[in-house]
């Protein structure tokens, strides 16, 4: 992907990230800039989105990235970013 496309991915992906938080605001009734909570919660998922797709794209895991079964495998690089986010948290140097 060219440095073109990778701004706009990233662009999308904050805008994204920012209908989220104000989607999560609107429906708890919480002001993202007062409980940190939220904003954590937006860069958790779409950070978790983002290291998947980048394993997916490159082909690291059980079955490969793109392809015939792309999505599905996707969406299982995906699932695995997100079970990672508590052992990540827990991590020590």
């Amino acid at each position: 992907m060219s440095w073109r496309g990778r701004a706009a991915s990233t662009l999308l992906s904050i805008n994204a990230q920012d209908r989220l938080v104000a989607e999560l605001e609107t429906r708890i009734g919480v002001d993202g800039r007062q409980d940190v909570r939220l904003r954590l919660l937006g860069e958790f998922a779409f950070g978790a989105y983002r290291c998947g797709a980048k394993n997916w794209a490159a082909g690291r895991g059980e079955g490969g990235g793109r392809g015939r079964w792309g999505r599905t495998i996707l969406a299982r690089r995906v699932d695995e970013a997100f079970d990672a986010i508590p052992a990540s948290l827990a991590m020590t140097v």
